[in-house]
């Protein structure tokens, strides 16, 4: 898995997305473990003032590289199963039934898992 730290304000190149607030109280929330917050190539990243007016540790943010090898799904499931995650965010491009299992996945190792949808730009 690659990866690449957001850790400054000068690294976080955050597009302007709308996220809904429910979701922002979670990843806050989800930040404040000792664990990252995954967010896979495919999925557009918070705008920096939205996370920060929610109080998300934005130096726990890591955007996954792109894989050559693996498929989202696969790269979401082992960023679950690793266990050094607190929230993974992948993009909408994931089937429902491939979505309910990462959720079942996410739950048996005490993650949050979001999947955010470009034509809403919304997480779920």
């Amino acid at each position: 898995m690659h990866f690449q730290l957001l850790n400054n304000d000068s690294a976080l190149n955050l597009s302007a997305r709308s996220y809904q607030v429910s979701h922002l109280e979670r990843l806050a929330k989800a930040s404040s473990a000792h664990k990252w917050i995954l967010f896979t190539a495919q999925t557009p990243l918070p705008d920096l003032k939205d996370l920060q007016s929610y109080r998300v540790d934005c130096e726990k943010i890591i955007q996954l590289r792109p894989s050559t090898k693996s498929s989202e799904i696969e790269v979401v499931s082992k960023a679950i199963t690793l266990g050094n995650a607190s929230a993974v965010v992948a993009s909408g491009n994931i089937d429902l039934l491939a979505r309910k299992q990462l959720q079942q996945l996410a739950i048996q190792h005490g993650c949050e898992v979001f999947f955010s949808t470009s034509d809403t730009q919304y997480l779920h």
